[in-house]
Parts: C-alpha cells; structure tokens; sequence
C-alpha cells in the first residue's frame, strides 16, 4: 500500500508508457527553478531519449556546480559504481554525503541487475545493498 507522498512520486510502467518524459519534465521544473541539474543514466542507450543540452564543460566544474543529481536506470548502478559516485560527488563538499547534492534514483530494481566486472572488483551487487543506500533512508520515497 502506498501513501499519497509515493503514489505522487510513482513513475511505473512498461517501456514508452514515458517515463522519461515525465524525467524530463522534472529537469526542466527544477532548472526553471534556477536549480543546477545534472542528469545520468547507466546506460548509453537509455542517455540517448534525453536532450543533454551540455557543452564540453570540465567535469570537476559541473560537480561542483551540481545541486540535483538525477540518475535513470538506477537499477544497473552496481554497489561499487555507487560508493564511486559518492566519492565523486564529495569533491563538491566532504562534509556531506554524496557532496550535499540531491539525488532523484529512477528506476526498477526488477528489471536488469547491475553487471559483474571482476576486472574492475565489482560483484556487481546492487546499489541498494550499499550501506551509503541505507543512510539515504530518511529522505527516501520507495
């Protein structure tokens, strides 16, 4: 059963139900809130539905500049691909987590897991499963 803050946040749906625009449409309300968003996907194929409107910035200029971060197929970020995305996002400020940036997690933890890559020393555990998950809890909508 889920409350009336869920059932406001719910984007559910086979694919080009359109999700994406209604991620979209979150982009554009909150830059035209003056907010400095970024957005990223874990795949390249599912990037390319979005208008990325980004010239070739330094990368380091844009995290720091970052004040919402919004990542689609969250579902395919591995646990160690997410501490790494912490780690990144500190550089904005160390004092809090994930730089103090707001993260907006699309995605369906019952579609394709994350992928192993031992080269890489990642199990390919889910982002979930990831204790810098848990601490995100009190803010978090499922």
């Amino acid at each position: 059963m889920l409350n009336d803050e869920q059932n406001r946040a719910l984007i559910n749906g086979p694919a080009g139900i359109g999700k994406s625009t209604v991620i979209s449409a979150i982009v554009r309300s909150l830059k035209s809130l003056g907010k400095a968003v970024q957005l990223t996907c874990s795949t390249g194929i599912a990037c390319h539905v979005y208008d990325s409107g980004l010239e070739h910035q330094d990368v380091l200029k844009r995290v720091k500049c970052t004040e919402t971060l919004i990542i689609d197929k969250c579902s395919m970020i591995s646990s160690r691909t997410f501490s790494s995305l912490c780690e990144i996002m500190s550089l904005k400020n160390n004092d809090y987590l994930f730089g103090g940036v707001q993260l907006i997690l699309c995605g369906d933890f019952l579609q394709l897991p994350p992928v192993k890559d031992i080269l890489y020393n990642d199990d390919g555990s889910f982002c979930f499963e990831n204790e810098l998950f848990d601490q995100l809890l009190p803010h978090r909508i499922q």
